[in-house]
Parts: C-alpha cells; structure tokens; sequence
C-alpha cells in the first residue's frame, strides 16, 4: 500500500506547480531554488522525508495533472504550519517566480490562491502576491490601467499611434498574462482603448492610472514595466526626448532606481 505523502512532499508540490505548472518550463535556477528552500525546511525539523524523495513523489504527482494532488496539498501544507512559516513560504515562492525577471499573471494568480487560502494577507508591499488581479472583461483592474499608461506613452508623446505600437503593446500585455487568449487580450486592449479616448488628455486619469499599477505590482517587478515601455517607445524605431521624459517620470514616480516620490 502506498504511504501517504508527508508534509515536505505536499510543500514540494506546490512550489513544482508554480516553477513550472504556471509557465510550462522549469529551469536550473527554479530548481536549485525549489531544493535550498526546502532543505530549509527539513532542516528545521518542520517536515519528515528527504529532499530528493519530496521532489521525486511532486514530479510524479505533478505529472498525473490531478488537480486533486494540489489541492490537497494546499490544503495539508496550511494545517502543517504556523503563519510565520506559512508568510515565509509564501516569500519563498515570490523570490522563486522573480527568478527570471518578471512575475507572470499566472504565477501571481497561483501566489494569490495560496495566501488566501492559508489566510496569510500581504503585510507590506514586497508581499503582494497577486499583482494584477484576475482577467476579467467586465470590471477594470490595474491590468487595464497598465494598457492605459503604455497608450499613453505611445500616442500622447507624437500623438500617433502606430500598428507596431499597438503590436507592442499587445505583446507585452500577453506576457504578462500569457494564459490569456489572444481575442482576449485584444478585448482587453479595445476596452483600455475605449476609456483612453474617452479620457483624451486628462492628466488626472493618468496620474490615476500610474498609482494604480504602483500599488499593484511590487517595487522588484516596476524596473520590468520600464523596459517594456521603452521597448514600446521604440517599436517605431525612434524614441522622442518626450518619451524618455515621461519614463523617467514613472521611475521617480514607481520609486525605481532609489528615487522617491
């Protein structure tokens, strides 16, 4: 009879489901990460069972695609743990997702499915686990109002918006919610369209805009949206004095680089 998984086998689980669960690819790097931080734990006597045999047992499970498997495991590893240990897992699992330089909307769906599962809220901004909310196409969320800054670097600074601009834009959209259907990032685009045109150069929608994905997205994930703005900016082939003004603005702004607003 097969013995049940033991509380480092659950753990293990759950961080293979976001490394590679949420992407569909799993690197060196998430690996090493995935194995320090649960040698942490074992270490600490908080679980039973060898590293090795906890990422073995998560493989086969995480291979069988029973959502079963992680549910229960969710659900295990949050009667196992205390808060504390439960905040720090939940850190472990940020730091794991930054590991290549941006958090994917579904890697900070699946974080945000864990805090409010284990009833862990964010106590401070590097804690935000889910960062641009979930996709929807009736309210607005932060999401929109990143697709809403990054109209407005592209139109207001030339007052053109150009196709490959537009491709710009709907590619850095799709990665940061690359589970998105591409009819549904257009829809998404259309309705941040919608409320740009309507807005036309209200500052005050704007700067509103700009606060929002400030509190949304954690400060190690902004120096990200720069870059995709830039690359926006560029998509033409020039990148106005304009352009760079309003950049360096949101880096003051988003708090990136040491500068505070």
């Amino acid at each position: 009879m097969e013995s049940p998984p033991r509380p480092l086998h659950h753990l293990a689980l759950i961080y293979l489901a976001l490394a590679h669960g949420t992407d569909r690819d799993l690197d060196e790097a998430e690996v090493a990460l995935m194995a320090d931080r649960l040698r942490v734990y074992q270490d600490g006597g908080l679980a039973q069972g060898t590293v090795v045999e906890a990422i073995t047992e998560a493989l086969k499970r995480h291979q069988e695609e029973e959502t079963t498997h992680l549910d229960e495991a969710i659900e295990a590893v949050g009667a196992a743990y205390a808060e504390p240990i439960l905040r720090r897992i939940l850190g472990d699992m940020t730091r794991m997702a930054t590991v290549d330089g941006k958090v994917l909307h579904a890697e900070a769906q699946f974080l945000g499915r864990l805090a409010h599962a284990w009833a862990v809220p964010a106590e401070t901004e590097e804690e935000l686990w889910s960062l641009l909310g979930p996709i929807t196409e009736t309210e607005w969320t932060p999401l929109h109002d990143l697709m809403f800054i990054y109209l407005s670097l592209a139109h207001d600074t030339d007052t053109q918006l150009s196709q490959k601009e537009v491709d710009a834009i709907l590619d850095k959209i799709h990665g940061w919610i690359p589970d998105a259907r591409p009819m549904q990032v257009k829809h998404l685009f259309s309705q941040a369209l919608d409320a740009y045109v309507e807005a036309g150069e209200s500052p005050e929608r704007f700067k509103n805009a700009v606060a929002s994905v400030k509190q949304a997205i954690p400060i190690h994930q902004r120096s990200v949206l720069l870059d995709d703005l830039r690359r926006i900016a560029y998509a033409d082939g020039t990148l106005l004095p304009e352009e760079q003004e309003m950049i360096r603005e949101l880096a003051r702004v988003w708090e990136i680089g040491g500068k505070r607003e």
